[in-house]
Order: structure tokens, then C-alpha cells, then sequence
């Protein structure tokens, strides 16, 4: 179902989009990623990547169990190493054609975020050269939260003041971690297709 139809049958106004592998699909070495992670990870528990490398947790479960365990400093670590590796490291995008265009003929219809695990210099970068960037209400970013999707912190960032009628809210996202979050704040959730070029 394209997203125009969904919107026919579903009344929404505020539209949460995920960045990578929604708007765009950035072009970074994730091994490269996972390997950075692990080591830093490694500084304060062992124990911690063991249980990620025999259970094949994602990353990004790994992070959050840092997180959790270790709180602020850990996560500080965390977002430097992730903003080092996303300026040496991306080296190119495809865009979306279906949602860019979307975003373009529909940005005055609906209020629209982005909630990402990337980071803001990425994000801006990416949305300026495709004049984007002055399309979003909030844009929050991997330096502006604590716990990564499933979890909801970056959706208590967003709304911060007040949520709206959740009934009125849809998160676009590609991932089971996408959808996972938009269940755990209650709001409908799109899955996004694969039109990059």
C-alpha cells in the first residue's frame, strides 16, 4: 500500500519519520560500526559483549544495555565514537524517491519529524542537499537522547512539551526496531518501501 493511500484511510497529522533506510540509505561500513561498540563496550564489561556475540545481538541492543548498565559516561563514549565514525566513514547515499517526494508536495499537510540513530551533522548535511532540512518540525538525533529505538526516549524528545492526540501520530521507519517503538508509544506505525536511487 503506497503511503498517500494509507494517509487516505488512516487520518494523521504528525508523521515521525527514521532517517537511514527510510529517507535515505547512507552508505557506512556497519562491521566497522559493530567493532567500535564492542571495544568500547569491552572497556567496561566483558561479560556484556560476550553475551551480544553468543546471543548475535544487534548493536544497537548492545548499546542500550550499556547504557543502562553504566549510564552517562558510557554514553557520552558512545556518541563521540558514533559522530568520528560517521564523518570518516559515510561515503555516499541513495535518497528515497517515494518518500522525498512525499516529504516535498506534503510538508504544509502534516507536521513532520525525523527520530534517528544517526547523527545531526549526517542528517542536516543530507536533508540540506535535498532541501529538506526547513521541512521538519524536530529533527532528534542520536546526541539528543539515551536509549535507541525499540525505546521511547527520542519520542518524549519530539513531544517534549505535549503529545498530541496519539491517534493522529504515524512513525515511517524500515525496521523491527522502527515498529517495536512506535507499539511501545502507542502509535500506528508505516512500513517504509525500497525505492532508493
Amino acid at each position: 500500500m503506497k503511503l498517500e493511500n494509507y494517509l487516505l484511510k488512516n487520518k494523521k497529522k504528525h508523521i515521525i519519520f527514521d532517517f537511514d533506510e527510510t529517507i535515505v540509505k547512507l552508505y557506512l561500513d556497519w562491521d566497522v560500526f559493530r567493532s567500535g561498540i564492542k571495544r568500547i563496550t569491552s572497556n567496561y564489561d566483558r561479560e556484556l559483549v560476550e553475551k551480544y556475540e553468543k546471543e548475535k545481538l544487534r548493536g544497537i541492543d548492545l548499546m542500550n544495555l550499556g547504557i543502562q548498565k553504566y549510564g552517562k559516561k558510557y554514553w557520552e563514549k558512545l556518541i563521540d565514537f558514533t559522530l568520528e565514525f560517521e564523518k570518516k566513514n559515510l561515503s555516499g547515499e541513495s535518497v528515497n524517491r517515494e518518500i522525498v517526494k512525499f516529504i516535498l508536495e506534503n510538508s504544509e499537510r502534516y507536521k513532520m519529524y525525523i527520530w534517528s540513530s544517526n547523527t545531526l551533522p549526517t542528517i542536516e548535511n543530507s536533508l540540506r542537499r535535498m532541501e529538506l532540512f526547513e521541512r521538519f518540525e524536530r529533527i532528534v538525533t542520536r546526541e539528543m537522547y539515551s536509549l535507541a529505538k525499540p525505546y521511547t526516549d527520542g519520542f518524549e524528545v519530539i513531544f517534549h512539551d505535549e503529545v498530541p492526540d496519539k491517534s493522529k501520530i504515524l512513525m515511517i521507519g524500515d525496521s523491527g526496531s522502527d515498529e517495536k517503538a512506535a507499539q511501545n508509544c502507542r502509535i500506528d506505525f508505516y512500513k517504509v518501501g525500497y525505492d532508493f536511487e
